[in-house]
């Protein structure tokens, strides 16, 4: 951790702004949280360290930084990821997604905000599992929306194309909806048309955006 400060503190104060929000972003959102004092002297298991860098997106308006968790590396000899199994390829086929983008009119992709934490080996299918298994008990209720999450998302982006802004806006709703009982959450949205045809809705203000990471 002292190695990390440091390098922050070289780096310059924005670049240690944006390195705390993606912290603070974390324990807000609940997927770190600071332990006590009590929990620290009366535990007696087994601790690991894990080591985190951050990775720069600087073409990217929303996360121009993104932490990256290295269980790969060696704490007293042991590497986290070495004791964790991959597990099954589940992630949908980049080529069926891009595909189905380009069967209707309008265009919505939703970035879902930290789907992965990013070097843990099992997390991508992990989230998947957890993302899919919240889209299937909705699907009788909102059955369009949990079919984009199950066929239409790689990673953490989903993307999926319909005739009309009304059937969008609807669409956006719905999915907004189950990931919210799941608890994720899309940090913003992308359209293939005017973004104020969709009042209400949070859309990132950009001229172009990649997709899928293209």
């Amino acid at each position: 951790m002292k190695t990390t400060e440091k390098i922050l503190l070289n780096c310059g104060s924005e670049h240690c702004r944006l390195y705390q929000n993606e912290i603070d972003e974390m324990i807000a959102e609940g997927i770190a949280r600071k332990i006590t004092k009590a929990e620290r002297e009366s535990y007696t298991g087994p601790v690991h360290y894990i080591h985190h860098h951050e990775v720069m997106k600087p073409n990217s308006q929303s996360t121009p930084m993104r932490i990256v968790f290295d269980s790969s590396a060696s704490y007293k000899g042991h590497q986290l990821n070495a004791y964790w199994a991959k597990g099954p390829d589940i992630l949908n086929s980049l080529l069926g997604v891009l595909l189905r983008m380009r069967w209707e009119k309008v265009v919505v992709m939703g970035d879902i905000s930290r789907m992965v934490i990013f070097g843990d080996r099992p997390s991508s299918i992990i989230a998947t599992l957890a993302l899919r298994h919240t889209a299937e008990k909705y699907a009788s209720e909102y059955p369009a929306a949990a079919k984009m999450i199950m066929r239409n998302t790689y990673v953490d982006d989903m993307v999926q194309s319909v005739s009309n802004e009304i059937k969008a806006t609807e669409l956006i709703k719905e999915t907004e909806h189950i990931l919210a009982s799941g608890g994720f959450v899309v940090k913003h949205w992308v359209s293939s048309v005017n973004n104020h045809d969709f009042p209400g809705i949070k859309f990132l203000e950009t001229e172009t955006e990649k997709v899928l990471g293209m």
